[in-house]
């Protein structure tokens, strides 16, 4: 695929992975009393009145487009069965730690155990590269909410302790989501790699 229509295909995977990934996981956190982030929010975001979640859309594209250039330069391949079972663990293990001291109750190991199944399932089926994506959202859109936003708006850097497992666990899912969605379009086109 030329360069064109493959960053075009980046703009929409990180669009889509604003509605899909990023806003459910906003709404989980919701649910689970971590956060309380609008979601779907139609409230103007800027001056121009263009709603939340359209300009959260808007930025997800534009972090769609360097993530196919990242990507595409990556040495992440579609494989990595035991790396999925190895890296679940590791997740599910990170997430229950957090999680328990939110809740100190088994409700932290029922999130655990989800998010490890669930990280370790899609490696599984969409290979090493759902790793890049869990990267680049955490190294990229939550870097950038953790430092620049806070210095542009001059506010505190990183939002707080609790605001950061936030932003990373959000970040995190945005950039898996680009992932899983630019997998799927390869392999629907016939394609190997995302």
């Amino acid at each position: 695929m030329s360069a064109l229509p493959r960053l075009a295909l980046g703009f929409v995977a990180g669009a889509l992975s604003i509605l899909i990934f990023d806003q459910a996981t906003s709404f989980a956190l919701n649910q689970l009393g971590l956060a309380q982030i609008p979601v779907y929010s139609l409230r103007p975001a800027s001056p121009l009145g263009i709603p939340q979640i359209a300009n959260q859309c808007l930025w997800g594209g534009l972090w769609g487009i360097l993530f196919v250039i990242l990507w595409d330069r990556s040495s992440f391949q579609a494989s990595g069965h035991a790396l999925a079972i190895v890296f679940g663990i590791f997740a599910g293990a990170l997430v229950w730690g957090a999680t328990s001291l939110a809740f100190g109750d088994f409700r932290a190991i029922a999130v655990g155990v989800l998010f490890g199944a669930l990280i370790a399932g899609l490696i599984a089926l969409f290979g090493a590269g759902v790793l890049f994506g869990l990267l680049f959202g955490v190294m990229g859109p939550a870097m950038v909410n953790w430092v620049v936003l806070p210095v542009v708006r001059g506010q505190a850097l990183f939002g707080g302790s609790g605001r950061i497992a936030v932003t990373a666990v959000i970040g995190a899912m945005f950039g898996l989501g680009m992932a899983v969605l630019l997998s799927l379009t390869a392999r629907l086109a016939g394609g190997g790699r995302g």
